[in-house]
């Protein structure tokens, strides 16, 4: 499963993560199963914005949703070079990823028994311990999108336990943390 590993690193570094219909069709099916039936994904907002699939030019233009008299909805995306070209909505699902789903995740991941607690709102989380060396240590999660700044890690460090707890990072950390 490198590709889902590669997938939720990308997710998890980004600032707004969002995967495409294109993002998860590129995954294995056994991939895009895991991400979807583990609820690891959930979905977001409709994209507003697709590439063009009529032309060889690469271009994005916004959608427009056109509703008939019949109350159909359509929608379109206009071309310089082949005019309106429908867009079908299927393609407009996006996806972005519940952290707080994957928290629970790791914390069942790391042993029966352990339990997750958010230390910082949508940034720190703890998710159980660990025997390490004859040593116990708590995990924790950190995730905030692509960095994580200095006053994240000083407000966990007055949190968690320093020296006696591993952290797990999905983000980049200072240099000097």
């Amino acid at each position: 499963m490198p590709q889902i590993l590669k997938t939720l690193s990308l997710l998890l570094e980004a600032g707004r993560p969002i995967l495409t219909a294109a993002d998860l069709a590129d995954l294995a099916s056994d991939e895009r199963e895991v991400l979807l039936n583990q609820r690891i994904i959930a979905p977001a907002r409709t994209a507003k914005y697709v590439a063009c699939d009529a032309c060889h030019d690469d271009h994005v233009e916004e959608v427009t949703r056109i509703k008939n008299a019949r109350g159909d909805v359509f929608f379109r995306i206009r071309c310089p070079d082949a005019g309106w070209v429908d867009v079908p909505a299927e393609r407009l699902r996006q996806w972005t990823i519940d952290v707080r789903r994957l928290v629970s995740l790791l914390c069942e991941s790391v042993g029966p028994g352990q339990s997750r607690e958010e230390v910082i709102a949508g940034a720190v989380w703890r998710i159980g311990s660990a025997e390490f060396g004859g040593e116990l240590y708590g995990l924790a999660f950190v995730c905030n999108g692509a960095t994580v700044d200095n006053s994240i890690l000083h407000q966990a460090a007055k949190k968690l336990p320093p020296g006696r707890t591993i952290i797990v990072g999905a983000c980049d950390f200072p240099d000097d943390a």
